[in-house]
């Protein structure tokens, strides 16, 4: 559909399909995380690695609070 609105100069069904495939996306993104963590190790402790990288001191002041307080489930989710 964005193939042909495009080819069509159909800005409404650009935005339109557009909009339709992000939703679809996101959607595909958070059925792969629940299919990762419904298996039988989904309880299994694991390793994050947070880095600052080149963020500068926000970046490192972030990383330091994720260091300091952990991260819950729901928090892990969140980053997907």
């Amino acid at each position: 559909m964005l193939r042909l609105a495009r080819e069509e100069n159909d800005n409404e069904l650009e935005t339109e399909s557009t909009r339709t495939l992000t939703d679809m996306r996101r959607s595909a993104k958070e059925k792969e995380l629940n299919a990762l963590l419904s298996r039988d190790n989904d309880d299994s402790s694991c390793f994050i690695e947070v880095q600052a990288g080149a963020g500068g001191t926000e970046s490192m002041d972030w990383a330091a609070m994720v260091k300091d307080h952990g991260l819950n489930d729901e928090d892990i989710q969140s980053l997907w």
